[in-house]
């Protein structure tokens, strides 16, 4: 999934890349916080939701008043699928450190991934106000103005992020979805293309392909890109079950 890959991507970026050792000395407990904090990090970053998620419990037990490690447990619960759990996470990161551009951003992929487009809408503009340069802020503010149905500003804003990196996901998502509205379907078609070279893991990417595709005429790409988006989904939701099957995810909420 594109959005935690750049969350946590970036949150390392954020910290100038010190990312906690996993080895601890020898004389500390094997439940303190570093140790904790390392074998969260080495879980996200192996793509371990199920385990980070519970290290990052123990951790927001161990330290509540932490936001970076509430901010960590919302990452994992998107990696999970379990975006209501996240968005309550993050909501405690925003609140004991208001204004991290990081936690803003965040706030806003979750509220667009659950159709909150104008509250995402004005997480992702707070973000950028306190952070510019931020390409996938911005790539993701015009996400939740094209939900908002704003397509001016979706246009404004993705080819914003495009003058700064062509190949972004999110960013050429939007053109594309943009083009498709406007009735421009071979350009829509390239720019979901890039899309999804970017990200192939993104269903929603499959679900537009489709669209377009049968627009242009081409039913079996359109057939094609409709099944790879069904399977998608289904594997998803297989995940975010297992994940509650556990015990873990929605039974985080507060």
């Amino acid at each position: 999934m594109h959005t935690t890959r750049t969350l946590i991507g970036a949150f390392c970026m954020a910290l100038g890349g010190a990312v906690l050792s996993a080895q601890a000395p020898a004389d500390r407990a094997p439940n303190s916080e570093d140790v904790l904090s390392a074998m969260a990090q080495v879980s996200l970053a192996a793509k371990s939701p199920l385990s980070a998620i519970l290290t990052l419990q123990a951790l927001t037990r161990l330290c509540p008043s932490v936001a970076q490690y509430q901010y960590l447990l919302g990452v994992a619960l998107v990696r999970a699928g379990d975006m209501p759990a996240a968005s309550d996470a993050l909501a405690r990161a925003d609140a004991l450190e208001p204004d991290h551009p990081l936690t803003l951003m965040a706030l806003g992929l979750v509220d667009t991934q659950q159709k909150r487009y104008a509250e995402a809408k004005t997480a992702l503009a707070r973000s950028l106000e306190l952070d510019s340069d931020n390409v996938e802020a911005r790539a993701a503010l015009a996400e939740a103005e094209a939900g908002l149905d704003d397509i001016a500003s979706a246009e404004r804003d993705a080819s914003r992020a495009l003058a700064a990196d062509a190949r972004n996901a999110r960013a050429n998502l939007v053109i594309g979805m943009v083009r498709a509205n406007q009735e421009r379907y071979a350009e829509a078609r390239d720019a979901l293309l890039a899309s999804s070279a970017a990200d192939p893991q993104s269903p929603k990417v499959d679900y537009q392909l489709s669209l377009v595709y049968s627009r242009l005429g081409d039913q079996a790409a359109a057939k094609r890109h409709l099944d790879m988006y069904q399977q998608k989904l289904r594997a998803a939701e297989a995940e975010l079950k297992a994940l509650h099957d556990a015990g873990v995810g929605g039974a985080v909420r507060k």
